[in-house]
């Protein structure tokens, strides 16, 4: 039979793991609880692992896109290489400049591009490449799918794997066709320019804003007794050269103060003359050298003008001959006038005289025979009349005055008074022209004498025209005998006719004074004419 002890202790053990019980299973609860929370936060932090993860995928898709398109068009050509020199990818700008598709240029090893003469140079920058794992600025020549050559600049870096094995290239290709043709047409010009240069009869010499030569020429360094040539003075300094410059100089003091001078002033200065101790004479120019206001230097040039000096010298001295010789010519001209006139005059006086009182003596025929002595007296002194006039031509001073022409003109016709069966006419509104009164009166009195003289018509016509082009033209225009082609030249010389003297008293000097007159207003006289159809004579004069 079970004691109460035994049944207290029982209960006590019951209550005990009731109390066990209810606390394990709040424990299990709270286990529970902390389990279904962490899930919770886990479930929680995988979400966010996974939209991160989303996030990260889309972003590097971009970056890999904007990479790509980077890639694809940059200006500069970009090329990768397999390790057996193979285009495993190229943008558009290398694809362009080989002309070769996607597809294509996949298909492509570096040997079938290189030109073929620039094949060694290319494989010795590969070693480079192996070795440094880089080069740079490598130029050579490629040829792209349809045979054009062009030249390109290529930087290059290696690829190695973790193992540092060799896997390629990415190539940096620049086309630099351009640039090589200008260098190419650069050095052609300067070849071209030094040719030029040293084939210069003139000294150069180029200087900086330093004081140091940059240029010169082969004749400078003749003018200064240079013999080692014009790369013997580059970058040496000028004013540590003149002291040699100078030596040679008459006067070197004054030469070495002028150039400091004119450096110092930095102005224009032509024609500096220059006396050499050799009795060279040399003009020197200098110009200074202005860029964006600021001096950058300057050049030096001497002239030899020995030769011309010494013709100047000579000019003036025939200037004075010949002025001399004028004055000599012009008295000459006058006493011999008056001296050959004098007996002339005597002989035309006692020829009448013969005529007169010995009229019946000498008969008909002597009489004719006295009448061409005293004919030909007079005619000799037309001669030295006219003679007299051709000297004077050019002697008289120019004077300058605006002419009304229409009055000059109808003055001139009222003063020659010409024969009643003549008709002159005058194109009307002829202009004003400014020339010298006398000369141009001479010129037309002359002009119209002659058509006058030598008209065969019943009815002379003399027309006076005037066109306006770069000069004053005028034209006498006649309906006389006209003037055979031939002849066109001789009847400006002096003392030619084209009639005999027996039938038309002439001196054949007037139209020579009418060329000299013009040429000496510096204008110029033409002639139009033929046999049978009248004679025109072209006046061009000068428009001031």
């Amino acid at each position: 039979m079970t004691s109460k002890k035994d049944i207290s202790q029982l209960e006590d053990k019951i209550s005990m793991l009731e109390r066990s019980l209810r606390r394990e299973r709040e424990a299990r609860k709270l286990s529970e609880r902390i389990l279904e929370e962490k899930s919770k936060k886990l479930w929680e932090t995988n979400q966010e692992l996974l939209s991160l993860n989303a996030s990260l995928e889309d972003l590097v898709k971009i970056r890999t896109e904007r990479i790509e398109d980077l890639f694809e068009n940059m200006h500069d050509c970009l090329i990768v290489l397999d390790e057996h020199a193979k285009i495993t990818e190229a943008n558009k700008a290398a694809r362009d400049l080989l002309g070769y598709s996607e597809k294509e240029i996949k298909e492509i090893e570096v040997s079938d591009i290189v030109y073929e003469e620039d094949i060694e140079i290319s494989k010795q920058f590969f070693e480079i490449l192996l070795a440094e794992g880089y080069y740079e600025n490598y130029e050579g020549r490629i040829v792209s799918k349809d045979g054009t050559i062009k030249f390109v600049q290529v930087n290059s870096n290696a690829i190695f794997d973790e193992a540092g094995n060799f896997k390629g290239s990415r190539d940096i290709v620049r086309d630099i066709s351009e640039r090589k043709e200008f260098e190419k047409a650069f050095l052609i010009n300067n070849a071209r320019f030094k040719t030029l240069l040293e084939s210069l009869s003139t000294g150069i010499l180029l200087v900086n804003e330093q004081g140091t030569i940059v240029l010169s020429n082969q004749q400078f360094c003749k003018t200064f007794g240079i013999s080692e040539g014009p790369d013997y003075l580059i970058d040496k300094n000028c004013f540590e050269e003149v002291p040699h410059f100078t030596q040679l100089i008459l006067d070197g003091d004054t030469f070495e103060k002028s150039m400091i001078e004119v450096i110092d002033k930095r102005e224009v200065v032509i024609g500096e003359e220059i006396h050499f101790k050799n009795s060279k004479i040399y003009e020197r120019d200098f110009y200074p050298i202005i860029g964006d206001d600021k001096y950058l230097g300057h050049l030096w040039q001497y002239h030899d003008v020995t030769e011309s000096r010494n013709h100047d010298i000579k000019r003036e001295s025939l200037l004075v001959q010949l002025e001399k010789a004028n004055l000599d010519l012009k008295e000459f001209a006058h006493i011999v006038s008056h001296d050959l006139k004098a007996p002339l005059r005597a002989i035309s006086s006692i020829s009448d005289w013969l005529s007169e009182d010995y009229k019946e003596k000498l008969g008909e025929e002597g009489i004719q025979q006295v009448h061409l002595i005293k004919q030909r007296a007079n005619r000799m002194q037309n001669l030295i009349s006219g003679l007299l006039d051709y000297t004077k031509v050019g002697t008289a001073e120019i004077r300058m005055e605006k002419l009304d022409m229409d009055k000059e003109l109808h003055d001139l016709i009222v003063y020659l008074n010409p024969p009643a069966h003549f008709s002159i006419e005058i194109q009307e509104d002829i202009p004003e022209i400014y020339s010298d009164q006398l000369r141009i009166q001479q010129i037309f009195q002359n002009l119209i004498s002659n058509s006058i003289k030598y008209n065969d018509k019943d009815k002379g016509l003399i027309k006076i025209e005037y066109e306006h082009s770069e000069h004053h033209r005028f034209k006498v225009i006649d309906n006389g005998p006209g003037i055979d082609k031939k002849y066109h030249e001789k009847i400006f010389q002096i003392f030619q006719t084209l009639s005999a003297r027996d039938a038309f008293e002439s001196t054949g000097v007037g139209l020579s004074i009418v060329k000299k007159i013009v040429e000496l207003l510096e204008g110029s006289i033409e002639i139009e004419s033929e046999v049978g159809k009248g004679t025109t004579f072209i006046i061009n004069l000068p428009i001031t």
